[in-house]
């Protein structure tokens, strides 16, 4: 298993470049951004204050987010219909072969309906054991000093306890479940779990109407979030200057963070609209 490294350094993006990303981050933060990304089927639930079922759907959501968007939203609501209620709702009475019915020939890219199955039945252990996602993640991390625990460690601990232990990812699994559940521990970007962490804590208190939903208010602060590095958000920083060529791994993750939080301390990722925007404008 790979150990973490230490994270870096990194300068401030230049004036001209901060003011472009603020202005972007100023037209593209809020909640217009919901009707073109898959957020939008959590967002559902936080508008009706349902803090469970926009906790587990942001996280099935995030797990499933990788290819083009109108697919993934396509998926999400035909995996939501299947199943004939919210996420949180269907753990309310889950079987394991009622779930196999619901998603008999299921499928998405590189997951099928068992691959789900197996999700929903690990979600069901741990909102059972722990109560919430949150919760899970201080179970993992249980608080024993006065020193900050590094992400990486941290997420890494609480995927660990998400799908049954750290041998999980040392066993001969299934393709579609080893793609759903990353591994922190090995240094990718792992950035759709990154991206559910952005939902689930940042909260965009200075806006009336909140895009990000800040559910979690014990595990994790903003500012120690770190950014979704896909490809694009990859290509452009790049294509800025704030990243070298290369693969995105979490070490790139950590150096366009600590850019961005140069210029937003207590808040790095609120760029990340910043980013989405650059793309579509």
């Amino acid at each position: 298993m790979a150990k973490p490294h230490k994270a870096p350094t990194a300068k401030k993006p230049n004036p001209t470049l901060a003011k472009q990303l603020n202005a972007l981050l100023h037209q593209h933060r809020n909640r217009a951004f919901w009707a073109t990304d898959p957020m939008q089927l959590p967002a559902r639930y936080a508008l009706a204050g349902d803090t469970p079922n926009t906790e587990a759907t942001a996280f099935v959501t995030a797990l499933l987010c990788y290819g083009y968007r109108p697919s993934i939203i396509a998926k999400l609501k035909e995996l939501e219909d299947r199943l004939g209620s919210p996420i949180y709702s269907y753990l309310q009475t889950f079987s394991e072969g009622q779930a196999q019915r619901h998603l008999k020939g299921f499928s998405y890219r590189f997951n099928k309906g068992d691959d789900l199955v197996w999700l929903l039945q690990r979600l069901y252990h741990i909102y059972n054991h722990h109560g919430s996602l949150e919760g899970a993640w201080l179970a993992a991390n249980p608080t024993k000093s006065t020193q900050p625990v590094p992400l990486q460690h941290a997420m890494a601990q609480w995927m660990g306890l998400i799908v049954g232990g750290d041998t999980f990812w040392q066993e001969a699994q299934p393709y579609g479940r080893r793609y759903l559940c990353s591994n922190p521990s090995l240094n990718g970007a792992c950035k759709r779990l990154h991206l559910f962490l952005r939902w689930v804590v940042r909260d965009d208190a200075d806006l009336a109407e909140p895009v990000d939903f800040g559910l979690w208010q014990r595990a994790l602060s903003p500012a120690e979030l770190l950014m979704p590095l896909d490809t694009h958000v990859l290509h452009l920083s790049q294509q800025w200057g704030l990243l070298p060529k290369g693969g995105g791994n979490w070490k790139q993750a950590e150096t366009l963070t600590t850019q961005l939080r140069h210029l937003r301390p207590h808040d790095p990722l609120a760029y990340d609209f910043a980013f989405m925007g650059a793309g579509t404008a």
